[in-house]
């Protein structure tokens, strides 16, 4: 068993890392160890592609949804600001009305 040393960054105190070295031995190990590797590689491969499909197609759904929802928001800014603007013009004829 190898040990590495780490020295905290705070105290300056030294603490032993134990690290253990796995030995292949033979050819037989080293090309089961590769295949191994290879299929988890692949493995992880695959799965990125379809995590970038999904987030994709996830992106462009949530850019519709944020252009309607930008839409609706305009549109009752508008309808607010026209109520606002016939409330005042409501005041100024009341205003104006002789009691």
């Amino acid at each position: 068993m190898l040990v590495y040393v780490r020295a905290c960054q705070a105290t300056g105190n030294i603490s032993p890392i134990p690290f253990h070295l796995t030995l292949i031995s033979t050819d037989e190990d080293w090309k089961t160890k590769y295949e191994e590797v290879m299929e988890t590689l692949q493995e992880t491969e695959q799965e990125l592609q379809e995590f970038q499909v999904n987030s994709k197609e996830l992106e462009e759904e949530l850019g519709r949804e944020l252009e309607l929802a930008e839409k609706a928001k305009e549109s009752m800014q508008r309808k607010l600001d026209k109520a606002e603007s016939e409330s005042e013009e409501w005041k100024v004829c009341l205003k104006t009305v002789p009691a």
